[in-house]
């Protein structure tokens, strides 16, 4: 019986057993920042996207980084550098003057619902500024129908894991644009990668099947690129994807189903499965068979059809 599965924008899912990644709906993405620098980043670029009467919750892991993202947020909004956006230490609220004015709102302390009454959020997220919310999943009520979410949490000692949302549709078309972005900015810091670089990881659904992921989702604005190593006696079952795959083989032999059709390929042949086409391989050779396997960013599914 066929079986699907889902898969997102997240490199671990490679460790799962899983084919592909692919993106989150336009006005949902998840990164992963190694370094409070990178964390920073992430706030200035949307700090340079902010408009009036915007409001952005962050919630998540204590020491997470949501002052350093508001830091960063303050940088690319045009606070002076001389006024570091800090969490308040007897108040709740701060002000600062940028190219609009930026509220910076800590609730860490806050003592009750009843409290947050008494704070005027309400004019201020109306207001002709823009509203930081650290810790905002104290006061969901609260919250406009249209904002956005940027919800932290700890991967390790320097890596966070970060969801990037517009809730409503007032925001959509800016977190999309933040993604792209961010992901310019990625695989231009880094356009060259040699490939004893970049990680390894058996694909548990295939057969003697090894990937690595050598332009990842979250580092380009339209396309994966993926190396795939099948060795001798390999294969993968077949199976369908919700996307395209073009493909070109680096070394080796195998046969190819793709629908009704099989095929014998070996290096220096260029394949393309269109979307939603059964496909499986085999390997002939005795060396293993690679090939690169470029996927557009759009959501896929992976079906298992044996």
């Amino acid at each position: 019986m066929p079986t699907s599965f889902e898969l997102r924008a997240d490199t671990s899912i490679m460790e799962k057993d899983y084919l592909w990644v692919a993106v989150m709906p336009h006005t949902q993405f998840e990164i992963t920042t190694h370094s409070e620098t990178e964390t920073r980043r992430l706030g200035a670029l949307l700090g340079t996207l902010a408009i009036a009467e915007e409001v952005i919750a962050l919630t998540g892991d204590l020491g997470a980084g949501k002052t350093r993202f508001a830091q960063g947020f303050g940088a690319g909004l045009g606070v002076p550098a001389d006024e570091v956006i800090n969490s308040p230490t007897f108040t709740l609220i701060n002000q600062y003057r940028g190219r609009l004015t930026c509220y910076h709102i800590d609730l860490y302390r806050l003592s009750s619902a009843a409290e947050a009454e008494t704070l005027g959020l309400d004019d201020l997220f109306y207001a002709d500024g823009v509203c930081l919310v650290e810790w905002a999943d104290r006061i969901p009520a609260d919250l406009p129908a249209d904002r956005v979410e940027i919800d932290m949490h700890h991967l390790s000692e320097t890596e966070r894991k970060i969801t990037v949302r517009a809730v409503g549709t007032r925001f959509a078309a800016q977190i999309n644009q933040l993604q792209t972005l961010w992901t310019q900015e990625k695989i231009m810091s880094n356009p060259i990668r040699k490939l004893d670089a970049v990680p390894i990881n058996p694909v548990e659904s295939a057969e003697k099947t090894s990937i690595q992921v050598l332009i990842g989702p979250d580092e380009a604005p339209n396309f994966a690129m993926r190396r795939f190593i099948m060795e001798p006696g390999g294969g993968m079952p077949k199976h369908t994807n919700a996307v395209e795959h073009e493909q070109f083989v680096l070394r080796g032999r195998a046969r190819v189903g793709i629908g009704d059709d099989v095929f014998e390929v070996e290096a220096n042949t260029a394949l393309f499965i269109p979307a939603g086409t059964p496909h499986w391989y085999q390997v002939l050779s005795d060396e293993p068979y690679e090939f690169l396997c470029l996927v557009p960013k759009k959501p896929d599914e992976v079906t298992i059809l044996e």
